[in-house]
């Protein structure tokens, strides 16, 4: 079985043998280490040969949704995992510094040191030997853009779940109505019955969708925080696959 120090490893080599076969088709040869591939069903699956998973890459026989969290999970390797809640299917993840936790510290020099570990801040997504002052800024800038993209986004998707009319009665949308069909539907919300919500709101074009949580129209802590987690759950492993082609 693979080792919790070299899962990491076996991933990002799966994804650099990705990346090679889209270019071509003459690669003599691969690793016969075993590795580990995302579950679909929520359980992990150890010591898969990671030339039969290559073999499955090259005949476009590895399923769709096998892919996406390989490409999740490279993302997690070069943004940092988003919160500590957010998926992981390749590596013990207690207590990792997480990239929405660095942001939200206000701590300058964490925020360094976080972007110094992950490479998809820089440049060429290659992070220099001795990165100048300027390097470093532009850096943490990225991180901070990605920060509020993904906050944005997040968001976004909460307004459009709501936005079809199916949660309001006479054009009036009731939170009570939606929190409750996700509740009922076994999702990591607020308990309906107690949580706070808004009823009555009329969605009006005013309100753009990643406003949702800041004009009164969802409570985001019944959704977005650390014991209810719907938000996260549904939505960040598209949003890093998305970051990865930006």
């Amino acid at each position: 079985m693979a080792t919790r120090n070299n899962k990491r490893f076996l991933l990002v080599a799966l994804l650099g043998v990705f990346g090679l076969t889209a270019c071509s088709n003459d690669i003599a040869s691969y690793p016969e280490d075993g590795a580990i591939l995302p579950p679909s069903q929520g359980q992990t699956i150890y010591d898969n040969e990671l030339s039969e998973i290559y073999e499955s890459i090259r005949d476009r026989s590895l399923a769709s949704d096998v892919l996406d969290k390989l490409l999740y999970e490279y993302a997690n390797t070069i943004f940092g995992r988003y919160t500590s809640s957010a998926p992981s299917y390749v590596k013990d993840v207690e207590n990792e510094v997480t990239l929405k936790a660095i942001v939200e510290s206000g701590d300058a020099n964490k925020k360094t040191e976080f972007v110094k570990a992950h490479k998809g801040f820089w440049a060429n997504s290659t992070i220099p030997e001795n990165p100048t002052a300027a390097e470093v800024a532009t850096a943490v800038a990225r991180l901070e853009a990605i920060y509020n993209a993904v906050e944005d986004r997040i968001a976004e998707a909460l307004y459009n779940k709501i936005s079809g009319g199916s949660y309001s009665e006479h054009n009036l949308f009731s939170e009570r109505k939606f929190l409750a069909s996700l509740f009922f539907d076994g999702k990591k919300v607020a308990d309906y019955k107690t949580a706070t919500t808004t009823e009555d709101i009329v969605l009006v074009p005013e309100i753009e969708a990643h406003e949702v949580f800041t004009k009164g129209v969802l409570h985001k802590e019944n959704y977005y925080s650390d014991a209810n987690t719907y938000a996260i759950d549904e939505n960040i492993e598209s949003i890093y696959r998305d970051l990865l082609i930006e």
